[in-house]
C-alpha cells in the first residue's frame, strides 16, 4: 500500500452526516455557497 492510500484510509470511517450535524447555519450557508461555485448544476 503506498503512502497515499494509506493517508486516505484514514477517512474511510468519517460519519459525514456527524459532522454536518455540529455545524452552525452560518457554516452551512457557506458550505452551501461553495458547493455552488464547484458545480452551479447542483440546484
Amino acid at each position: 500500500m503506498s503512502s497515499y492510500q494509506k493517508e486516505l484510509e484514514k477517512y474511510r470511517d468519517i460519519d459525514e452526516d456527524e459532522i454536518l450535524r455540529t455545524l452552525s447555519p452560518e457554516e452551512l450557508e457557506q458550505l452551501d455557497c461553495e458547493l455552488q461555485e464547484m458545480d452551479p448544476e447542483l440546484d
